[in-house]
């Protein structure tokens, strides 16, 4: 022999006063849902981004402490290659004069050589 299964028992429905009640609870406890989220995902997003200008505004301080040391090198490259210059340029113009006296000597010795041969030449003239 089987079993009876029991009868669903039905609920009574609610009256429009009850109605009212439960619908208001819900959206009460919804709406205190959302303002919750709100706030939270609010104070989150507040210090995000503070630390993310934080971090923006301590990048440009460090991008701009490196412009001012680039701006240095260039100054004292700018300045080496100045000095460098000149060191060039002085020492052209001591390879010049030294050329210049090195050319005097080779002209006086050939002087010398021409007068002393034709000195040469005189004696055994004269003789």
């Amino acid at each position: 022999m089987q079993q009876k299964r029991p009868k669903p028992i039905s609920l009574r429905p609610l009256s429009a006063s009850e109605k009212r009640w439960m619908w208001g609870t819900i959206v009460l406890c919804v709406l205190f849902v959302v303002v919750g989220w709100v706030f939270t995902v609010g104070r989150i997003l507040h210090v995000q981004v503070g630390d993310a200008k934080q971090e923006v505004v301590s990048s440009f301080q460090e991008t701009g402490g490196r412009m001012k040391d680039v701006k240095a090198t260039k100054e004292q490259m700018q300045q080496a290659v100045g000095r460098l210059k000149d060191g060039v340029q002085e020492r052209a113009n001591f390879f010049q004069a030294e050329a210049a006296a090195q050319a005097a000597v080779i002209d006086q010795v050939k002087t010398q050589i021409q007068q002393q041969s034709t000195y040469g030449t005189e004696k055994t003239n004269g003789r």
